[in-house]
């Protein structure tokens, strides 16, 4: 079987698409700031703990009367989509498609490509897109790879505290549920999918707080409507994939703690903790390597 790429969602092979031969390993750059100082030899640098985006290569055959349908569904795309191929089927990437392509062509048959994805540093794991249920207050989850920023669900009422290592939060007057998103940066109840729901309509003359307001979240970077007229805020989330997210945002109901960071999954050994009336803590851990 030849290889192939499957972006969001959509195999290559739809469109006779396969790879011809195997990706090299493409390591990610460090992000670091410089400085310099008058007087002193050598730059003083700070290490954020980041990593630049790659480029990330596939040298593709594609059936010559297919490269067209192939190049418009590529242009298609919008923004960082899921990424995998068949050389390593354990983990994907986010990452879109920008550049122009250019298909030599091989005997009037096929078109002979090098098409360059943007992507983000992370390889994540799809073993890390599997829920773990936390039994028990004080239980361990160990990390042997990256920091991981991950997705918690908590289930309880009243006052609760949460703690992973020395990361601790508040939260006040749990209702039912609530899911704590290290990588956003948001705390939240509810994640129904809008897309069927919502329509364009015609804005003029009404107010800007009756429609909401469109941003990058500065932290994220992702894309977030926020419906004013709500209380709490009720926001509009557009994932890496183009779905428009519903969640009543609690952020307001969490209080984080010394640290004043979210908690995460350092590597090594990680305690999980909390009191108060906590029912059931769930954690997609969101595994990623480089």
């Amino acid at each position: 079987m030849r290889d192939y790429f499957t972006y969001n969602g959509t195999d290559s092979t739809d469109f006779g698409c396969v790879i011809e031969h195997r990706t090299n390993y493409i390591a990610p750059q460090k992000v670091v700031e410089r400085f310099n100082v008058r007087g002193r030899s050598g730059d003083l640098i700070i290490d954020t703990g980041a990593y630049s985006n790659v480029v990330l290569p596939y040298d593709v055959f594609v059936p010559h009367n297919q490269v067209s349908a192939f190049v418009n569904w590529l242009k298609s795309q919008v923004g960082y989509l899921r990424l995998e191929d068949t050389y390593d089927p354990t983990v994907f990437r986010k990452a879109m498609y920008e550049d122009e392509l250019t298909a030599d062509n091989i005997m009037a048959q096929f078109g002979q490509a090098t098409i360059e994805f943007n992507a983000k540093p992370q390889r994540y794991l799809k073993e890390g897109e599997t829920p773990i249920e936390i039994a028990n207050s004080g239980d361990t989850l160990i990390n042997e790879w990256e920091v991981a920023l991950p997705l918690i669900v908590i289930e309880g009422t009243g006052d609760i505290t949460f703690a992973i290592n020395n990361n601790t939060l508040s939260i006040a007057d749990l209702e039912d549920t609530i899911t704590l998103d290290a990588e956003t940066q948001n705390c939240y109840k509810g994640a129904l999918n809008l897309n069927n729901t919502i329509e364009i309509i015609n804005t003029e003359g009404v107010e800007e707080e009756q429609i909401g307001t469109l941003a990058l979240d500065p932290l994220t970077g992702e894309l977030v409507v926020t419906y004013v007229e709500s209380t709490p805020a009720v926001m509009y989330y557009v994932d890496d994939a183009g779905n428009l997210i519903f969640a009543t945002n609690l952020n307001t109901q969490v209080s984080l703690g010394t640290t004043k960071k979210f908690p995460v999954l350092e590597k090594g050994e990680n305690t999980i903790a909390w009191t108060g009336n906590v029912t059931s803590v769930t954690i997609t851990p969101r595994w990623w390597k480089l």
